[in-house]
C-alpha cells in the first residue's frame, strides 16, 4: 500500500507512514479483513472479484454462483450482492513515487 501524502510505500497494516508521519486515511482491514473490491477485472462493482481474490476461488465459478443464487431465491442473491457492493472497500488507488530531485540529472552543460 502506498501513502496518500508521499506516495511512498508502506508495510502492510501501518496505522502510519514512517516516512512523512501521516496517519492513513481509511483502515479497510477493519471493516472486512482482505476482503476488497479490485479495481480492475470488474464487471458490474467488482464484489464477485473480491470475493475470488480473498478465497482464492475462480472468478467465472463465483460469478455464475452469483447468477444461479441470484435467480433461484427470488432476489435475496440480488440483496447480498448489494449490501456486499456497500459494505467492501475499493482496492486502495496506488499513487507512483514521486521524482526526487537527487534522482534526476541535468544533461544540459
Amino acid at each position: 500500500m502506498y501513502c496518500s501524502s508521499c506516495g511512498k510505500e508502506e508495510p502492510f497494516g501501518a496505522k502510519f507512514c514512517p516516512y512523512c508521519g501521516r496517519a492513513n486515511q481509511v483502515d479497510t482491514q477493519a471493516i472486512l479483513p482482505g476482503m476488497m473490491r479490485p479495481r480492475a477485472g470488474r464487471k458490474i462493482a467488482g464484489v464477485c472479484a473480491g470475493l475470488a481474490q480473498r478465497y482464492g476461488w475462480d472468478v467465472g465459478i463465483v460469478r455464475v454462483a452469483a447468477l444461479v443464487i441470484a435467480a433461484s431465491t427470488c432476489s435475496v442473491g440480488c440483496l447480498a450482492y448489494g449490501v456486499l457492493w456497500i459494505v467492501m472497500p475499493d482496492e486502495p488507488l496506488y499513487l507512483p513515487a514521486p521524482a526526487s530531485a537527487a534522482g534526476s540529472v541535468d544533461n544540459a552543460r
